[in-house]
């Protein structure tokens, strides 16, 4: 009896995140995470203002990191953030909220997991959907370092 091996595996395309500022006319989801890479330690972040953006400008602390992200006209709905491991394990849901056409928001990730502990040291990504349409989510990666 001759001995076989299957390997099978899952794998993830990722398309980059576009950053830049001011308004935004565009057709897809720009989002991206400050500072990246990022440590647990308390740090002092400046969120910037343009045309766009809800919440203004000014300098917020946080032990994690901020996401921004752009919505285009024409999409709107409850949105989640979904951070995963390079091996596509889910690590933690973000609730979005309520997203509006044309408008920019900020969330704040603080590095912990679904269960309240520090994430290792590593890469991951995140996927944000708005109304759980494909066409309205955006891809990002972040990496944490210690």
């Amino acid at each position: 009896v001759a001995a076989t091996t299957v390997v099978t595996g899952l794998f993830a395309v990722m398309r980059p995140s576009q950053v830049g500022g001011g308004s935004y006319a565009g057709t897809t989801v720009r989002i991206f995470n400050f500072p990246n890479p990022f440590n647990l330690q308390p740090k002092s972040v400046t969120l910037s203002a343009s045309l766009n953006c809800s919440g203004g400008a000014g300098t917020i602390t946080t032990g994690g990191t901020f996401i921004k992200y752009e919505i285009p006209s024409g999409v709107s709905g409850t949105g989640v953030i979904r951070l995963y491991t390079l091996s596509g394990r889910l690590v933690r849901e973000l609730d979005a909220g309520s997203i509006s056409p044309s408008s920019c928001y900020y969330t704040e990730w603080d590095g912990k997991n679904r269960n309240g502990l520090p994430v290792a040291n590593g890469v991951y990504y995140g996927v944000l959907s708005v109304g759980g349409s494909k066409q309205s989510s955006g891809t990002f990666k972040l990496a944490v370092i210690k």
